[in-house]
């Protein structure tokens, strides 16, 4: 199975379901621990220090081992010398991103079905954009972010975010208060094998 992103005509991104034939699998972690990445640190820290740099996370299951890693901004022009793993990481990235599920025999599935979503919460200190209330009745977001909390992951099922669905546009993406506290919210679908990664940047 294949999950990927692609424009829904709007310009807006979505998450489409794909499967892929079992060669095309094979062949693509063949690629991918031919790179050395079962060995890779977790880590891989960006060099420019860029506060709204992309992370990308990697996790890879085979009969040879298993792995993660992490690499900040990965679509930063590259110095020649530029680790030999961030490389290898680019390239696997880039491979992956280039993946056409209906030319290597497989098939596009339709929108990919959840059942779950991930709500993640950070308190904000000051914020001079005039946050609107929190909407939700049914998710106190001061109960789940403490004033000295960073960012808060909590996972709904569908049901249970029913409210939280209706009421905020896709990924809710944010500022809202609640009371007298202001908090950054976002949330999306929750991702299959997604509790095998340490940790997930906020979106």
């Amino acid at each position: 199975t294949l999950i990927f992103t692609e424009s829904d005509g709007a310009g807006a991104p979505r998450l489409v379901e794909a499967e892929l034939p079992k060669d095309a699998i094979e062949d693509l972690l063949a690629f991918i621990v031919g790179e050395g990445f079962l060995d890779f640190a977790y880590e891989h820290p960006g060099e420019g220090g860029a506060n709204d740099a992309t992370t990308t996370f990697l996790y890879v299951n085979t009969k040879a081992g298993v792995n993660s890693t992490s690499a900040d901004d990965l679509g930063a022009e590259s110095p020649a010398d530029r680790p030999d793993e961030l490389r290898s990481i680019a390239e696997i990235v880039q491979r992956l991103s280039g993946l056409d599920p209906e030319a290597l025999g497989g098939r596009v599935v339709g929108p990919y079905e959840y059942g779950e979503i991930a709500l993640f919460v950070q308190p904000v200190i000051i914020y001079d954009g005039g946050p609107q209330p929190w909407p939700v009745d049914g998710v106190d977001l001061a109960g789940l972010a403490p004033p000295d909390s960073s960012v808060v992951r909590q996972v709904f099922t569908l049901a249970d975010a029913a409210e939280l669905l209706e009421v905020l546009p896709a990924g809710g993406q944010g500022f809202y208060r609640q009371g007298d506290r202001l908090f950054f919210v976002g949330y999306r679908p929750l991702l299959p094998f997604e509790e095998n990664f340490p940790e997930f940047d906020f979106p």
